[in-house]
């Protein structure tokens, strides 16, 4: 667990995922001034927040929202959100106002420490694993992989995000599809060695003129694309020449325009061969409208995927409990986006960092919450 984005370390992740579940009191202080006051209870735990009901309480990610909003101006906007991400990552530090949380804060790192093996240091620096003691991929998302080959699901993953760390993630996660993870060894590979899908996260060019299984989003007014074949991302857009960025790369990357394309293309084109691929979000665009939900991470839908025995889930952790947030879902052949309603618990799957790290079942009831949903829609 780590955040490129915003450069992050394990310890200031706990404390962000922390400040959204802590309770307090906004009180007034001399100056005009507000600040919050933790209520003293614990933020970890079943019914944690459900237990107390006080329209006086909110969390402390709420309360830095509220003081340092989103604005219009690119400069406000940047010192805001700046000072949300540093009051925010030392959360329980000696002198913040979470500091009376600083044992569930270690207990949390207590969980993600990588299990005891005898793995050698080669071992572990091969896996990506050598410099920390703690895990980076978090182990209910192996439990759940290990779930769905035992139960023989056919499903297509498709790693997503904003940072640059899909190099870093293929590295773990491969040596795992190729049953050579030190701490989570595989009795089944899924390398592709026994015959059975290769699920390893492809990051070069393809044989024979194939698709790359590696690429990035691009999004602008009135243009959608996703650029097979490379990671790199132009820092601003052009709305008039928007792919002029991978004019020199013409020859590397293939592109894809469209939502009836994209939809197609990710939908289709590996089904059969169950690939895992690895998509990189454009981030400027969804920072350049103030982080809508309807220039997050685009999710394509098309009315005929059930039909055709296809159920797309999405899985988030800064989707909110009651807002898209961070993803766009909508319909590829008319461009509309799609409701919350209509994709919470169905397509768009919150994630709850502090659950993930508490239960290695988690990603395995999501899942099935989904497609309970899903049985009962359509029946």
């Amino acid at each position: 667990m780590h955040d490129p984005v915003q450069g992050k370390t394990l310890p200031h992740i706990l404390n962000d995922l922390l400040t959204e579940r802590a309770l307090g009191r906004v009180i007034d202080v001399p100056g005009g001034d507000s600040q919050w006051v933790w209520d003293g209870e614990k933020a970890l735990g079943e019914g944690a927040l459900d237990a107390r009901e006080d329209d006086n309480l909110v969390s402390y990610g709420a309360f830095l929202r509220a003081k340092f909003p989103l604005s219009g101006d690119p400069k406000i906007a940047k010192e805001h959100k700046h000072m949300r991400k540093v009051l925010r990552q030392d959360f329980t530090a000696t002198g913040y106002p979470g500091e009376g949380l600083k044992s569930e804060h270690d207990e949390l790192l207590q969980h993600l420490l990588l299990p005891l093996t005898g793995a050698s240091e080669a071992q572990l620096e091969e896996v990506g694993l050598s410099e920390s003691p703690y895990c980076f991929i978090v182990p209910a998302f192996f439990r759940f992989l290990e779930y769905l080959q035992k139960n023989e699901v056919k499903f297509n993953l498709i790693f997503r995000t904003f940072g640059d760390d899909l190099h870093r993630v293929a590295q773990e996660f491969n040596c795992f599809c190729e049953g050579r993870h030190p701490c989570f060894p595989l009795v089944k590979p899924m390398d592709g060695s026994d015959g059975g899908v290769d699920r390893r996260i492809h990051l070069h060019e393809m044989p024979d003129g194939e698709m790359p299984r590696f690429g990035t989003f691009l999004r602008a007014e009135g243009t959608t694309a996703l650029v097979m074949g490379t990671f790199k991302q132009p820092k601003t857009v052009d709305d008039a020449e928007p792919l002029v960025f991978y004019s020199t790369q013409r020859e590397t990357v293939q592109i894809v325009q469209g939502l009836s394309q994209i939809h197609d293309l990710l939908t289709r084109r590996w089904r059969d061969s169950q690939a895992t691929l690895a998509l990189r979000d454009f981030y400027p665009y969804w920072f350049r409208n103030r982080e809508d939900p309807t220039a997050g991470k685009l999710l394509v839908l098309d009315p005929t995927d059930s039909a055709e025995g296809v159920h797309a889930m999405f899985f988030d952790d800064n989707i909110l409990p009651h807002d898209a947030h961070i993803v766009d879902a909508r319909y590829a052949h008319n461009d509309s986006a799609l409701s919350f309603a209509e994709t919470r618990e169905l397509h768009l799957m919150r994630v709850e960092p502090l659950d993930v790290i508490q239960s290695e079942t988690y990603y395995i009831d999501r899942f099935q919450m989904s497609l309970g949903r899903r049985i009962r829609q359509i029946s």
